[in-house]
């Protein structure tokens, strides 16, 4: 295993290192700022814990769906820039940028103009509702900030400048939490404002972090100045090949959201309590990922350079390393998840009986960390890299609508399981998704090459 790992090829360690580590803490930064927004409205009790988590997952849906179109898009920007084709770049980033921002539109039109609808279709409870449609209608302004933030750090990570998305998180962090600390509990003559104050908070700390990130992307890098026209130059046959490739990761990302969702809502019908308990869990889990998504990240982009560059034998080789890595990096950051979880639970405002039902879901999830690990640096990063997009839709297509999503309805919904059952049950996916990939990776020929000839 060590001598698989290639633990000598010092390059290789110190280049994933250099791009981990810092989108890691991105990644980090980034969970904090939704942690800031639940602990704060933790102090205020089960109920708008569960109300803010579930209007937050319209924001995760939207977000993972234009994570899918920049991830496609980062599939031709990693291998482009392996072969140092400016111009290339410049088409992709135009493209991600337009489409992240009418995919933003689209929500917050639906998330601002029906936010009680919207709720109700997640939850039952009123209390609920009423908290969660105050919430989700000032947050909503804030996704067309995000789709430029998307497009913008995507593009960043992919042209091996993951310093400046972590710097723009750093300072959104810190407007976040100066003006929820203000505005939720009413300090320094401001009104207590509860969760609308939490929605304030966010968006401006958006507007700020989508200010910097534009102007560092032009700063840093010279040639997004120069040759203007190179963004509009795409032709019909480019946009093909640029939707052949994405349309397929929007799909696995739009689709798997869905999924993550209705399970949600699922939850929510089990109690109210479940419901806050699985956000809290949430909440732990992203904490303890967020290397584990650099890592995604940085596999992405080490294997794409490495077809750009044409150099085929070396991109599998470092795919293997990567799917040998991945569960001992699950099995990490699962003690770590399992080790800080009394710590973080100890945060919220709750009772004694969801604590425990909490730390008690908690260890169900560093169980299935590992698999977790394994498909997603494989999915979001090896074979996405490589092309293989239409492979990783139907492998996380079928993962979630044919295992999660009826697994979670039957055991929750008919049968009324426990949330201790219900929420293994719906991880089962993963595990599923773990031999599915080992094959596929085993067989070879994922890898395509998208920008040479």
């Amino acid at each position: 295993m060590l001598k698989q790992l290639g633990l000598k090829d010092k390059s290789f360690y110190k280049t994933f290192l250099f791009l981990t580590f810092p989108m890691a803490l991105q990644n980090l930064l980034t969970t904090a700022v939704n942690m800031l927004d639940n602990i704060m409205i933790g102090q205020l009790g089960a109920v708008p814990i569960a109300a803010v988590g579930l209007a937050n997952k319209v924001f995760f849906l939207y977000s993972i769906v234009t994570f899918g179109l920049c991830g496609g898009g980062a599939v031709f920007i990693n291998q482009f820039w392996g072969k140092k084709d400016t111009a290339g770049i410049k088409k992709v980033l135009f493209l991600n940028l337009v489409l992240s921002i009418l995919f933003a539109f689209f929500f917050f039109v639906m998330a601002f103009f029906a936010p009680y609808q919207v709720m109700r279709m997640l939850t039952n409870d009123p209390a609920a509702v009423d908290i969660g449609a105050v919430y989700l209608k000032i947050i909503s302004v804030s996704y067309l900030m995000s789709a430029v933030i998307f497009a913008f750090s995507f593009f960043l990570k992919s042209m091996e400048k993951p310093k400046y998305p972590l710097i723009t998180s750093l300072v959104s962090i810190a407007v976040n939490f100066c003006i929820n600390y203000t505005l939720i509990f009413g300090k320094f003559g401001f009104p207590a404002l509860g969760v609308k104050g939490a929605a304030i908070g966010t968006v401006c700390a958006r507007m700020v972090e989508m200010l910097l990130i534009v102007f560092l992307s032009f700063h840093s890098i010279s040639f997004l100045r120069h040759k203007i026209g190179e963004y509009l130059s795409i032709n019909r046959e480019f946009i093909g090949r640029y939707l052949k490739t994405s349309v397929p990761v929007i799909g696995n990302e739009g689709f798997w959201a869905l999924g993550v969702t209705v399970m949600s809502a699922i939850y929510a019908r089990v109690s109210t309590d479940a419901i806050a308990a699985i956000n809290i869990v949430n909440l732990i889990s992203d904490a303890a990922s967020v290397f584990i998504f650099g890592a995604s990240n940085a596999a992405a982009i080490i294997v794409g350079k490495q077809i750009g560059l044409k150099r085929v034998k070396r991109a599998y080789l470092y795919a293997s390393r990567f799917s040998r890595l991945a569960p001992l990096l699950g099995v990490l950051f699962g003690l770590f998840a399992v080790g800080t979880a009394p710590w973080f639970i100890h945060c919220f405002a709750i009772t004694d009986e969801l604590s425990a039902t909490a730390f008690r879901l908690t260890v169900i999830m560093a169980c299935f960390m590992p698999f977790k690990t394994f498909t997603l640096v494989n999915i979001v990063g090896v074979l996405r890299s490589g092309g293989d997009t239409v492979f990783c839709f139907w492998t996380d297509f079928a993962g979630i609508w044919l295992i999660g999503v009826p697994f979670t309805a039957i055991s929750g919904l008919l049968l009324g399981c426990p949330i201790e059952i219900v929420y293994p049950l719906s991880l089962c996916e993963e595990f599923v998704k773990s031999f599915i990939i080992i094959r596929r990776l085993k067989k070879g020929g994922w890898i395509t090459d998208l920008v040479n000839e």
